[in-house]
């Protein structure tokens, strides 16, 4: 997952590692929107 960051494993484990690495992303994107 992004940055490190791990969930307990559950049935959605995956579904929910690859949510966190999208808001991740989408943090770092508003970051360097903010940073333009």
């Amino acid at each position: 997952a992004a940055f490190g960051i791990s969930l307990p494993t559950d049935d959605s484990g995956e579904d929910r590692e690859r949510e966190v690495s999208t808001l991740a992303v989408e943090a770092a994107e508003g970051i360097s929107v903010r940073l333009r």
